[in-house]
């Protein structure tokens, strides 16, 4: 069964644009990307002096239910120095 989600991603580290497409072609192993957002750059909050992030948004659809999809996520972050 195809499920879709929706997933939003963001990089504050530089080469942020590289790292939202290294991302999606992570992904694009695991399932479809069916539509991605534009770039967007945002100010961070909280924690004081940080780099401004890059935020896109994917549609995308997988047969991974939700837990297996984490777990997947979780490995694609460390693969990618998060």
């Amino acid at each position: 069964m195809i499920i879709k989600y929706y997933l939003g991603l963001g990089s504050n580290i530089d080469p942020r644009d590289t790292y939202l497409t290294r991302a999606c072609d992570q992904l694009g192993k695991h399932g479809r990307i069916v539509k991605r957002s534009a770039i967007y750059r945002t100010s961070p909050w909280g924690e004081g002096n940080q780099p401004d992030f890059y935020n896109a948004v994917i549609e995308f659809e997988t047969t991974l239910a939700a837990q297996p999809l984490l777990a997947a996520v979780k490995q694609i972050e460390t693969q990618l120095g998060r």
